[in-house]
């Protein structure tokens, strides 16, 4: 069984699966709260597990919420958790703590980004150039385009994507 979803489509789901009533979505603690304790209280009624589970912005979950992740684990003693987590990336500034230290691994090379897009990111929050900058991909300088609308960005967008793919000749999947 493989599984793919968020964390709250996740809650949801296994709320769902016990055949009990998610909480109110309107309510103030849905969010960071009410689901996932509704999803914790779950779990002792569904038999589904996972032998690995793989978290991707670690960074933006609650310290409570690992529970719920760990008791997911078929077997605690052989399951995998994989944690993939950014400081530099916390969107919520919850409390984050992650439910284990070690092993870690730095990930020292972004394999995502040109040169130019990299160091414009990290210059914008305030970071100094990363070393080893030189083994990103060269790319075009970053373009900013500011906007005083929904309606403004949207069309910023689409003129930048006309731009790139009908006239620069980059490849949609780029």
């Amino acid at each position: 069984l493989v599984t793919a979803a968020n964390f709250h489509t996740f809650c949801a789901d296994l709320v769902r699966q016990a055949e009990r009533p998610l909480p109110d979505t309107s309510a103030r603690d849905y969010w960071d709260r009410l689901l996932p304790d509704a999803a914790a209280g779950a779990i002792a009624e569904i038999t589904t597990r996972y032998d690995a589970i793989l978290v991707d912005e670690a960074q933006d979950f609650r310290g409570d919420w690992w529970l719920l992740v760990e008791e997911m684990l078929a077997d605690a003693d052989r399951a995998q958790l994989h944690l993939f987590s950014d400081a530099q990336q916390d969107l919520y500034g919850r409390d984050g703590a992650l439910p284990f230290e070690q092993p870690l691994c730095v990930l020292k090379r972004n394999c995502r980004n040109t040169a130019q897009i990299a160091a414009f990111a990290r210059g914008a929050i305030g970071l100094a150039d990363e070393a080893g900058g030189g083994r990103l991909p060269p790319g075009p300088e970053p373009v900013i385009h500011v906007v005083d609308s929904d309606r403004a960005e949207h069309d910023a967008v689409r003129r930048t994507l006309h731009e790139l793919v009908g006239e620069q000749g980059v490849a949609p999947a780029d």
